[in-house]
């Protein structure tokens, strides 16, 4: 192999096999995205009130914390990739999970 197929290979394969940190959206970004997706959905536009009952502006406690709805959902979605969870976000089709 000449000097530069062996210099394409190595490039090539630095490429393609690199391990490195993935572009994905600031944790900011996912909490708006939650927020106005909620402020979108029928949950925000009415469903929780007129189906179940549960006013929008009603704290809702867990624990220590007390939260309106859409804060639970805007805060879920920061603390998705905290600890081993982020491994859960994709389904497997080899090992069926």
């Amino acid at each position: 192999m000449t000097t530069r197929g062996t210099g394409v290979l190595l490039i090539l394969s630095f490429l393609l096999l690199r391990v490195g940190v993935t572009p994905a959206f600031e944790v900011h970004t996912h909490e708006e995205i939650s927020a106005r997706a909620f402020s979108q959905s029928i949950l925000g536009q009415g469903y929780l009130e007129g189906e179940l009952r549960l006013s929008l502006r009603a704290p809702l406690q867990w624990g220590n914390a007390i939260l309106r709805v859409q804060d639970w959902l805007a805060n879920g979605s920061v603390r998705e990739d905290d600890g081993l969870r982020p491994r859960n976000h994709f389904y497997d089709p080899v090992r069926d999970r």
